[in-house]
């Protein structure tokens, strides 16, 4: 790096952003309190002038800031709080510091964050909102910045440290269980097909379908976003169809928008589960309400976190020597709640049952 901009300082990046220095430094150390549009105008510059605040070095001598950084998708989904939870216990119980930055699923907010981590002062990043082939996560992988992925993961960064569930297992006990109560259309509301978590769990889902015979159906698999809303409109949809055509259960691929699904049923004066039976996924804590009462496909976002945060610690105190790879696929299970009708009929009505050790999941 020239001189030029080895000098450069926080109060330059301050007077071309037109903030104040304080507002630059709450970015620079990811803290909240600044807008998003300020916040991406000041990284663009700091980037631009290759700023670059040595946070460690003035503060610790042992090079260390104690501060991780967590990107996550939107403080609006109940999931990635309660992951961030765990996250940060297990910070706590080392003496480390969270941050929690919201990427929105942008592909370019996500992209600069990353890039910005590397000089930011953050001893390391734990990821739970990554997109398939993000090229700024593989660089940061790649230059030995300490990353770990949570929920997530990016097939093609081969190098990423992973904690996650088995999504494709997920997607196919929460289908099978429709099934085998007898349902033969079945809607599906997909996530996002650049995230691990919507290909998996539609790919699960699907692979149930064939496993049983039952084709599915392309005006009952609907796009969605993760949010309610999405689960809302694709409901509204789905029950436009002719009634020969129209689902008489859902599986929505992850709670937000089986909520919203749930939500749309009830506009339309549908029964759950008595007209049209519903599952989620991911067994967020407003699942468990008994106004809703959803049935859905848990994942211990506690211990997700914890291991996710403790072995990132690890790399950051690890003394030398070779790293070994870290990779925890963790086991879903079938939380069986009102809204699937398996309480009223107190049995399946196909009494098909796969043997699980003869099941493979990639």
């Amino acid at each position: 790096m020239s001189s030029k901009n080895r000098s450069v300082t926080l109060k330059d990046v301050s007077k071309l952003a037109n903030v104040s220095p304080a507002t630059v430094s709450l970015v620079m150390n990811g803290k909240p309190g600044v807008g998003a549009e300020t916040r991406e105008r000041v990284l663009q510059i700091a980037e631009a002038l290759e700023y670059r605040p040595n946070l460690v070095a003035r503060s610790l001598v042992n090079g260390r800031s104690k501060l991780i950084a967590m990107l996550i998708s939107s403080t609006r989904n109940p999931m990635f709080p309660e992951l961030a939870e765990g996250v940060d216990q297990a910070l706590k119980a080392r003496g480390y510091t969270l941050s929690i930055i919201p990427t929105g699923d942008d592909e370019k907010l996500e992209a600069r964050e990353l890039g910005a981590l590397r000089y930011r002062g953050f001893d390391g990043v734990i990821t739970s909102s990554t997109l398939i082939n993000n090229r700024e996560l593989h660089k940061l992988v790649e230059s030995g910045f300490p990353v770990m992925s949570v929920l997530r993961r990016d097939y093609s960064c081969k190098n990423l440290d992973y904690v996650v569930l088995d999504g494709i297992k997920g997607g196919y006990i929460a289908m099978e269980h429709l099934i085998r109560l007898g349902h033969q259309q079945i809607g599906i509301i997909k996530g996002p097909q650049e995230t691990s978590t919507g290909i998996e769990r539609l790919k699960g889902a699907l692979w149930a379908m064939a496993d049983y015979g039952i084709q599915a159906s392309d005006p009952l698999i609907r796009g969605g976003d993760f949010f309610s809303a999405s689960g809302y409109a694709a409901v509204m949809d789905m029950m436009r169809l002719p009634p020969r055509e129209s689902p008489s259960a859902i599986y929505a691929c992850n709670d937000d928008m089986a909520v919203g699904a749930f939500d749309a049923l009830w506009d339309l004066n549908i029964k759950v589960p008595e007209d049209v039976a519903l599952v989620g996924f991911n067994n967020t804590a407003v699942t468990a309400l008994k106004s809703v009462a959803i049935t859905t496909v848990s994942l211990n976002k506690i211990e997700m976190g914890r291991q996710a945060a403790d072995h990132l610690i690890d790399i950051i105190e690890q003394e030398g020597g070779e790293r070994q790879p870290f990779a925890v696929m963790l086991k879903p299970e079938l939380v069986i709640r009102k809204t699937c009708g398996f309480s009223q009929m107190g049995r399946y009505l196909l009494e098909k049952i796969k043997e699980e050790d003869k099941r493979i999941f990639p």
